[in-house]
């Protein structure tokens, strides 16, 4: 008797695709959507298990944090079992530090991820954590938890968070490491950072303690990256310890950025200087350095910085430096600042400069007359920005406007101006914007009776602007009527209104407009005949709505939930509105805001 061939489900395309392919999938998956959507995903085909379950571990994504179980007593404390974790979270069982501390091999901690149930009837089932003996896990937490255990050689991705894990022993081909209000260096003997480590993240505060002494002599060999982020009060110990960092910079560094708080220095010290001279010795033997981010940078040291940048452009063997952030500091009593010398060559070009001279609040105690000496030795050496420029001044010359003119290179695209509030824009509307420029920022600098002047020198580049940004500049509705009589620029996505003294919602948007921001306009709505049908008017392009401390109401909240009705869905689940739920006086009422939720994929409630 002849059976029936069984029958077969039809395969998947998808099961037919090469493995670099299915691990491509994997990684748009990772990049667009949580982690449980991949882990969703392993489980959901054979085939695609491997390369999923690959993806999840070794390419996690940025600061992807561990939560650490602490085992003591050969048994992990109950309260930290209680709950379920959430499909996706890395997990390590580490032993005890004083067991850590025998030095046994063994000693190193087991890594979990967890997976999704694949049912919520699911049978309890043990496991153990090896060190030098065996620890069992309580089994209401493995009714709760699907765990998979993460070789330690398969981890690429860590970051450590608050002081609980500083004896934790770090996987040993780990790239990306991120160490947050903690000093978890460790000492010689036992946690050597790993020598394939690309990019390192610190952070500390005053709760925790660092020794730079030892990153400086543990440097890992071929690092690309290098964060360090202090707020801490011990300023001069912090220069001198970044001075040791500096000098022993690999040179495969890339990036550098280096963010210390203005409570770590005071005005009568030399904070920083040591940091940045050490720096600028090493900076002939980073020739990788492409992007230099410090927002302490002493103002007499930035001659010798222009110098060795100008060396970096011309030596053949180096790469230049394609981003350059630098706020400046300087001390009251101002030593003598030579004026860096021009070379013969080309000047410096650099495809992104930030150049900022006033958010310190040194500048802010500082007369016209010092600003004007710093302004004046740091101006001319200005690097010529090729794609984007970033400057922030307290106070304006007008012969400085030539100055920043001779900066702006032909083919800038982006321009940002920031100032305080007030900053003569009569100065501004003398530099010559390039044709090309698609950014506009000009936050708190424009005196309301110049600003028809600054529009009419830039009108050149009006039409073209794609991004505006018009920020802190105590503008009311009148002006921008005044500012644009024929109407917003026609290809405009991008607009920023934010903390002016608008009365009014913004009439006759662009049709291509993708954000606009209006957050800080506390009485928008005081002369705006119909919030309603403004709301409803909002282009159908419109992703991203700023109204943060405006005091709105339910007129303009139901014309939102109207217009939000006539998006595709697939739009509508992308659009992000940032809306004070209540505010002083008048407030968006409950009901409106579920309904707003429903309708949009991102609803911010802020509260002022």
């Amino acid at each position: 008797m002849q059976h029936p061939a069984p029958i077969q489900a039809p395969s998947s395309h998808i099961e037919h695709l090469p493995l670099d392919v299915l691990e491509k999938l994997c990684l748009f998956v990772r990049d667009t959507w949580p982690r449980d959507s991949l882990l969703n995903l392993a489980l959901a085909s054979p085939v695609l298990y491997v390369p999923a379950i690959q993806t999840a571990v070794r390419a996690p994504g940025c600061n992807v944090e561990w939560r650490i179980i602490d085992i003591h007593n050969e048994s992990v404390e109950p309260h930290l079992l209680t709950q379920p974790l959430p499909v996706g979270t890395f997990v390590a069982f580490v032993p005890a530090r004083d067991r850590l501390q025998q030095s046994a091999p063994q000693s190193i901690p087991q890594w979990y991820l967890v997976l999704p149930l694949r049912s919520t009837e699911r049978v309890p089932v043990s496991f153990a954590v090896s060190t030098s003996g065996a620890y069992r896990i309580a089994s209401r937490a493995c009714s709760k938890w699907s765990l998979l255990m993460a070789p330690c050689e398969q981890i690429r991705s860590y970051k450590i968070s608050n002081d609980s894990v500083a004896h934790v022993v770090l996987p040993p081909s780990l790239k990306t490491l991120v160490l947050q209000n903690n000093g978890a260096i460790p000492d010689e003997r036992c946690y050597e950072l790993p020598s394939t480590l690309q990019s390192l993240s610190v952070s500390i505060s005053d709760r925790s303690h660092f020794d730079f002494a030892v990153l400086a002599s543990h440097m890992p060999p071929f690092l690309r990256s290098l964060l360090l982020s202090i707020d801490v009060e011990e300023h001069a110990s912090i220069d001198r310890a970044f001075a040791l960092v500096m000098a022993c910079l690999p040179a495969t560094l890339e990036q550098l950025q280096v963010e210390v708080s203005a409570e770590c220095w005071d005005t009568k010290s030399d904070f920083g200087r040591e940091c940045a001279r050490a720096l600028i010795e090493r900076i002939p033997y980073l020739p990788r350095l492409i992007e230099l981010h410090h927002f302490t940078w002493p103002v007499s040291c930035w001659a010798d910085l222009y110098a060795a940048l100008v060396q970096k452009q011309v030596c053949r063997v180096a790469l230049s430096l394609k981003e350059l952030t630098l706020y400046f500091i300087h001390p009251l009593t101002l030593p003598d600042m030579p004026l860096p010398v021009r070379p013969v060559q080309e000047p410096l070009q650099i495809d992104h400069v930030n150049l900022q001279l006033h958010d310190t609040g040194l500048f802010e105690r500082s007369d016209d007359e010092e600003l004007a000496t710093i302004v004046d030795a740091v101006l001319p050496s200005f690097p010529m920005a090729t794609k984007s420029l970033e400057v922030g001044f307290l106070t304006w010359q007008p012969q400085w406007s030539q100055v920043v003119k001779s900066r702006l290179s032909p083919t800038l695209r982006k321009l940002e101006v920031i100032g305080s509030t007030g900053l003569p824009s009569s100065g501004l509307a003398a530099i010559r914007l390039p044709p090309m420029v698609r950014d506009l920022s000009v936050e708190a600098c424009v005196e309301l009776d110049k600003v028809r002047d600054l529009v009419a020198s830039w009108s050149r580049v009006w039409e073209s602007l794609e991004t505006l940004s018009l920020s802190r500049n105590r503008l009311t509705p009148s002006y921008l009527t005044g500012m644009f009589p024929n109407g917003w620029p026609v290809h405009m996505r991008r607009l920023d209104l934010s903390f002016n003294q608008l009365t009014e919602l913004p009439r006759a948007l662009p049709p291509s407009l993708v954000e606009l921001r209006l957050t800080g306009n506390d009485r928008i709505l005081v002369d705006e005949p119909d919030p309603y049908d403004w709301a409803v008017k909002l282009p159908l392009s419109l992703r991203v709505l700023g109204l943060y401390y405006c005091r709105v109401d339910d007129r303009l909240g139901n014309g939102l939930v109207a217009w939000a009705q006539h998006l595709s869905e697939k739009h509508a689940q992308r659009v992000e509105i940032r809306i004070s739920c209540w505010t002083t006086g008048i407030s968006v009422s409950e009901d409106v805001l579920k309904e707003l939720e429903r309708c949009v994929g991102h609803l911010h409630r802020g509260r002022c």
